[in-house]
C-alpha cells in the first residue's frame, strides 16, 4: 500500500511539471512583481508567435490533441497561481498548447529573459541606480528582437555607464599619455622640419591661391622644439 502511495507521489500533478526547465521556468514567473510579469509575459505571446506560430495552432484546436482542448477549456476557471495576471495566463496557455519539445524552449527562452532582468537590477543596486519598468521592457525587447548576444551587449553598455556615471570617466594609463605626447611631437617636429624648406611659389599644396584655407600652425625654433622633447621624455619616463 505505501509503495502504491509513493509511486503515485512521484508522478507530475501538474501539465509543466514534467520537464525541469519549465516548471522551475512557470515557477520563476510566479515570482516575479505583478508589472514585470506582464512585461515577461509580453515577450513570451510574442516569442511563441514568431517562432511557432501559435495563434493559428490554437485557431485549430484538433491539431493540438483532445486532452490540451480540455485544458485550455478549464483554465478559463482561472484557479491557477499564475492566472491573477491576464498577460501571464495567455501567454502560459500558448506554451501549453505546443509540443513538449518546444514547450521546452519556451521555458528555455523565459529563465534566459528574467536571468537579464536580474542581472540589470543587480547592476542598478551596485550602482544605487533605480530600477526602471521602461528599461526592463527595453531589456526584454532587445532579447525577443536581437538574441542573448545583443542584449549582453546592451547589459554592458549600461554597466559602464552608470560607472562612468557614478566615478567619473576613467583616468589615462601611462601609455595613454605617453602616445600623446609622442603623435604631437612628430606633429611638431614635422612642422619644424618643413619650416626650413622653401616651397615654390606656385606649389598649390604648401601655398593655397586662397590664404583662408591655410590654417594657422605654430612653428617651434630649434630650441623651443628640443626644449618640448626633453620635457615629454621625463614625463614619460617610468
Amino acid at each position: 500500500m505505501k509503495n502504491h502511495e509513493n509511486a503515485e507521489s512521484t508522478i507530475p500533478k501538474r501539465w509543466y511539471e514534467r520537464q525541469p526547465s519549465l516548471a522551475e521556468a512557470i515557477t520563476v514567473l510566479t515570482d516575479l512583481p505583478d508589472p514585470v510579469t506582464t512585461i515577461v509575459g509580453d515577450s513570451i505571446i510574442t516569442l511563441a508567435n514568431q517562432e511557432f506560430k501559435v495563434m493559428e495552432l490554437k485557431d485549430s484546436l484538433r491539431s493540438i490533441g483532445s486532452e490540451k482542448v480540455m485544458g485550455m477549456h478549464k483554465s478559463k476557471q482561472r484557479r491557477r497561481a499564475y492566472d491573477h495576471n491576464p498577460t501571464l495566463h495567455k501567454a502560459i496557455n500558448y506554451i501549453y498548447v505546443l509540443p513538449e519539445p518546444k514547450q521546452d524552449k519556451m521555458a528555455n527562452h523565459v529563465l534566459n529573459i528574467v536571468k537579464y532582468i536580474k542581472h540589470y537590477d543587480t547592476i542598478c543596486k551596485t550602482y544605487n541606480a533605480t530600477t526602471s519598468l521602461d528599461e526592463i521592457t527595453v531589456i526584454t525587447e532587445k532579447y525577443v528582437n536581437s538574441g542573448s548576444i545583443s542584449t549582453e551587449r546592451f547589459l554592458v553598455n549600461m554597466k559602464e555607464m552608470l560607472h562612468i556615471k557614478t566615478y567619473g570617466p576613467p583616468k589615462d594609463s601611462t601609455k595613454d599619455i605617453a602616445d600623446r605626447l609622442n603623435n604631437t611631437l612628430n606633429s611638431a617636429k614635422v612642422d619644424h622640419d618643413a619650416s626650413k624648406i622653401s616651397a615654390p611659389e606656385n606649389d598649390p599644396v604648401i601655398k593655397p591661391k586662397d590664404p583662408t584655407l591655410v590654417k594657422e600652425r605654430v612653428i617651434l625654433s630649434d630650441n623651443e622644439l628640443n626644449a618640448m622633447m626633453d620635457t615629454a621624455k621625463q614625463t614619460i619616463a617610468p
